[in-house]
């Protein structure tokens, strides 16, 4: 079973996501998705009053800033992650890549990152390693919170 602050995340979901509109928030903030390829061109930092994590800088040039719609002081609410799945029945993986590791044996996942420390929430989008063929993350942020 995941933790609460995980959801499976089903493949076939991307497309309906990437098209979703904004989500008006209480207050006057908005939330969105936005998939951004590696390496993200982000800096998060924790917002020390509140814990919550923010963009602390968009890097010129990277891949969020070529995107726009990611800016300073932004909320992340929620990212993609990667967790191994478990074990066939029989033990033993049905396909090994590179090094003799499973590369079929993992599957993404939702990770709500409100509440969540800073450490996990960046474990989790460091789980979406390119060795596993991961190009992007989905992030959801919110713009607006005061």
């Amino acid at each position: 079973m995941l933790p609460r602050h995980c959801a499976r995340y089903p493949a076939s979901s991307t497309q309906r996501i990437r098209c979703q509109s904004q989500t008006p928030c209480a207050g006057g903030s908005r939330r969105y998705r936005v998939t951004v390829r590696q390496p993200l061109g982000i800096v998060l930092a924790e917002d020390a009053k509140n814990g919550r994590i923010v963009v602390e800088e968009v890097v010129s040039g990277g891949n969020a800033a070529r995107d726009g719609r990611v800016a300073v002081g932004d909320v992340l609410t929620g990212c993609q992650a990667v967790t191994l799945k478990e074990a066939k029945m029989s033990g033993s993986f049905e396909k090994e890549g590179y090094g003799a590791r499973p590369y079929d044996n993992w599957e993404r996942i939702w990770v709500d990152a409100v509440g969540l420390r800073y450490e996990t929430v960046m474990s989790a989008l460091s789980s979406n390693n390119p060795r596993w063929g991961i190009s992007s993350i989905e992030l959801e942020l919110e713009q607006g919170v005061l």
